[in-house]
């Protein structure tokens, strides 16, 4: 007897033995399979990189509230990355590319003693961290089409993306942006409080209010919450596989929820502030934080939920390609060596030459007419020196000369000192510089001193500033309009000698004045002010 036809879902007629043979050829590839489980030396090397970015970056996550966001990104962008990949189907391979993909993987390990020279050296300069995380996406786009073709490449786009949202923004680009939020904060305090009857005045970005002042600093600016929005934006439109053109209306949503929350929170901490001075404002200033955080992630979320699709059902994934080992083996031992060979070069310099001026070039003198006390309280935990001084010293006009004197001994964590430079940190007091910058000679005790000379301009009044800077008992070099070139030519030298551990020291004088900045009266002043053993 012939066997009956069974028809398929076209309506066309086969034989039970071809539809017994179609089932034993295809089952082994309808799971969804691991995307390491046939490439795991790709796998191998790129989890190197990612714990190797992730090295790179921990001090900012850890030290710095802006970037504490970065421990939460790093496995959330480790999950999409495996979440996008298990279903996912391996591509073919062209043997053109798949040279280019071992070639980028070997450029990048060369890379990467350089980078980690830079990365160690002690003046830290965000560049590197950036550089890093170049070279990590490249050698991870690198792996993934070796482990699975063009599909996989396409399907580790969105986690690195999601993974930079973690790595700390250029100086010269998040700076400029802070200086312009806070002072936007402090224009809308000083717009608002009137409105509701409660005289403010603005000084740059200080609100002086009748029982306190507030001031707007670097946390207060919004640039905390305009960072987490990103992270928490991009989190929400990949958990609820939100369409990629509703995703940019997530992003813009989050800045605007943003700029809101940090809005109300500055104006919930003056309320409070005008309630019961500057002790109130300290009690509810980490708990406001945490609000506008919480109002920002709930309204994030709850917008991507709105905006979700349906989660499509896991599709067939075949094994991914399979890897040499070699090749893999051989980036990898080049990448550790980079690696360890950076920190062997400090250490070897630094086992040569330990010592280091642990004690500063200047301090307040004892003349006639030169007045001295603390640090002010918002500077010493701003700066956090080892020693310091504000000095005043009274001109023969009836005006009065102020200066400062910081100082840091050596140490592996004094970059960030060198970032408190008149070209940001007058700009936040509300001074404009006016121009032009010269240079002016000067002697202390027998030590020479090239002051920079910088005139500012602050709501009418002037004011003439000298500045001068030293790192281990030598001055820098410093220009108004260097910017991160002061930094560059710093970093090259400390590179070099294999330097992580400096001293650093600062002066400055500021002398008010009308008409001619009073440079030569300056500098007498600065003579007098301070005195060098």
């Amino acid at each position: 007897m012939m066997p009956r036809p069974i028809l398929d879902g076209r309506g066309s007629a086969e034989s039970p033995r071809r539809k017994m043979n179609f089932h034993a050829t295809t089952s082994p590839s309808t799971s969804v399979g691991s995307p390491s489980a046939g490439a795991w030396p790709t796998a191998a090397v790129a989890a190197a990189a990612w714990l190797w970015l992730a090295a790179a970056c921990s001090t900012e996550w850890s030290g710095n509230p802006d970037y504490a966001h970065g421990w939460i990104v790093l496995p959330l962008a480790v999950y999409f990355l495996w979440k996008r990949l298990c279903g996912i189907s391996p591509g073919r391979e062209n043997s053109g590319v798949r040279l280019l993909a071992w070639s980028v993987l070997f450029a990048g390990a060369v890379l990467v003693l350089p980078l980690e020279l830079g990365r160690l050296a002690p003046l830290y300069w965000r560049v590197f961290p950036w550089g890093i995380f170049g070279v990590v996406s490249t050698a991870t786009l690198a792996c993934a089409y070796l482990a699975g073709g063009r599909p996989f490449v396409l399907g580790a786009i969105f986690p690195l993306v999601f993974l930079a949202s973690g790595i700390p923004w250029p100086n010269a680009f998040e700076q400029p942006l802070t200086i312009r939020f806070m002072h936007g904060v402090s224009s809308f305090l000083a717009g608002v409080l009137p409105l509701a009857g409660i005289p403010a005045q603005r000084e740059g970005t200080t609100i002086v209010l009748l029982n306190c002042t507030v001031g707007v600093e670097e946390a207060c600016s919004g640039v905390r919450s305009l960072q987490s929005a990103v992270m928490i934006a991009l989190a929400s439109g990949e958990f609820f596989h939100v369409r990629p053109r509703n995703r940019l209306v997530l992003l813009v949503a989050g800045f605007c929820l943003a700029v809101a929350s940090n809005a109300a929170r500055t104006f919930a901490l003056t309320l409070a502030g005008i309630a019961g001075g500057n002790p109130a404002m300290e009690k509810i200033h980490d708990a406001a934080g945490i609000a506008a955080l919480l109002f920002l992630a709930v309204g994030l979320f709850v917008l991507g939920w709105w905006m979700r699709r349906p989660i499509p059902p896991a599709t067939s994934a075949g094994s991914p390609h399979l890897v040499r080992f070699a090749p893999s083996a051989a980036v990898l031992a080049l990448g550790l060596a980079g690696f360890f060979g950076a920190s062997a070069w400090y250490v070897l310099n630094e086992s040569r030459d330990p010592a280091r001026k642990d004690e500063p070039l200047l301090s307040v003198a004892a003349s006639a007419g030169v007045s001295e006390s603390p640090i002010p309280p918002v500077l010493q935990r701003g700066l956090a020196p080892d020693s310091g001084s504000f000095a005043r010293l009274a001109l023969p006009d009836g005006s009065a000369a102020n200066g400062f004197h910081f100082f840091w001994k050596g140490s592996k964590n004094n970059a960030e000192q060198l970032y408190h430079r008149p070209d940001s940190c007058m700009p936040e007091g509300g001074w404009n510089f006016i121009g032009p910058e010269t240079k002016a000679a000067g002697t202390i005790d027998g030590l020479p001193v090239e002051w920079n000379v910088l005139p500012y301009e602050k709501g009418g009044r002037h004011a003439l500033l000298l500045w001068a800077s030293w790192v281990d008992a030598r001055q820098i070099p410093f220009s108004v309009n260097a910017g991160s070139a002061v930094q560059r030519n710093n970093l090259w030298r400390l590179i070099a000698d294999g330097r992580r551990r400096f001293s650093y020291e600062s002066a400055a004088v500021l002398v008010p004045y009308s008409g001619t900045p009073p440079v030569e009266a300056a500098v007498r002043a600065a003579d007098t002010m301070f005195s060098h053993p």
